[in-house]
């Protein structure tokens, strides 16, 4: 059992602002089994340090490399409507009349996936929900032979899903230099338990894995 216990004052106000972030831990520093590692990455949640305070984050990009004791300084930018321009997101997309759509539906994804990954101690759970992350986000991160990480990636697109996603204090962390990666992270006061995805997503991909090829939406 383990609890975050902190004021979401003590981020100050969610926007895209710049603030200070460390890598902690590779790992869930509550965790009996802190760090995860699969194809010989460590997998979320990572521990930050964020202005001071410690919080558990997902990595949402696979196309930078972080390491312990890497520090830098972040946009802090609330998953909403608009006002995303600092994400990597909105920058690949930015000639796209949609990119505002396309940023935020991509962030709230990644926003229940986060919550599910901070929801669980199982490794192999963390293992199939982080890859599911990468996925949405990079599209070199190849899935095809991992049904747990599809089942997660389908759960996240699902709009059922990610539309129900409560975004208070979820934020998004972009390296202001872009070289580091990037983490989703919020405010969290809860004890991990066992996750599964939804069971609507669980239905949808059980009529995909009957098709020899299953594709994914995926960026890039």
């Amino acid at each position: 059992m383990w609890r975050l216990l902190f004021l979401l004052g003590a981020l100050g106000t969610l926007q895209a602002a710049s603030v200070s972030i460390e890598i902690a831990s590779p790992g869930n520093i509550y965790a009996s089994q802190q760090n995860v590692a699969d194809q010989g990455f460590y997998v979320g949640p990572y521990t930050l340090v964020i202005n001071g305070v410690t919080l558990l984050g997902l990595c949402v990009d696979f196309s930078h490399q972080s390491g312990v004791g890497y520090s830098w300084n972040a946009f802090q930018t609330p998953v909403t409507s608009e006002g995303m321009n600092q994400t990597y997101v909105y920058q690949a997309y930015s000639g796209d009349p949609n990119v505002d759509a396309i940023t935020l539906q991509t962030y709230q994804e990644e926003a229940y996936l986060y919550l599910q990954i901070v929801a669980t101690l199982l490794p192999a759970n963390r293992i199939a929900i982080q890859d599911a992350a990468w996925s949405i986000t990079y599209s070199a991160f190849d899935i095809s032979n991992n049904p747990e990480a599809q089942l997660w990636a389908a759960a996240a697109m699902d709009p059922a899903n990610y539309q129900s996603v409560d975004l208070a204090g979820i934020a998004v962390y972009s390296d202001v230099n872009r070289g580091q990666q990037e983490f989703v992270s919020a405010p969290v006061n809860s004890d991990p338990i066992d996750v599964v995805p939804e069971p609507a997503a669980l239905g949808f991909v059980a009529g995909l894995l009957g098709v020899a090829c299953i594709t994914l939406r995926q960026r890039r």
